[in-house]
């Protein structure tokens, strides 16, 4: 039996999982962009600040493990 118990997969899967889901919101911010400025009625620069925050923490919360 693995150290980690066989949980090692699962966790792989899971990652996986995240990133892709994460990764395909990141790279369609440009349509989600508008939909996003429609719907809350906010300008341009409070949309991209949300969108901006929302890379940051994608890019950083990897170092936090």
């Amino acid at each position: 039996m693995a150290a980690d118990g066989d949980w090692g997969w699962v966790v792989v899967a899971g990652c996986f999982v995240c990133n892709f889901v994460l990764f395909g919101v990141n790279r369609s911010m440009g349509i989600i962009f508008v939909v996003l400025q429609e719907r809350f009625e906010a300008s341009a620069t409070d949309t991209a600040l949300a969108a901006s925050i929302f890379v940051c923490v994608r890019c950083f919360g990897g170092k936090v493990d």
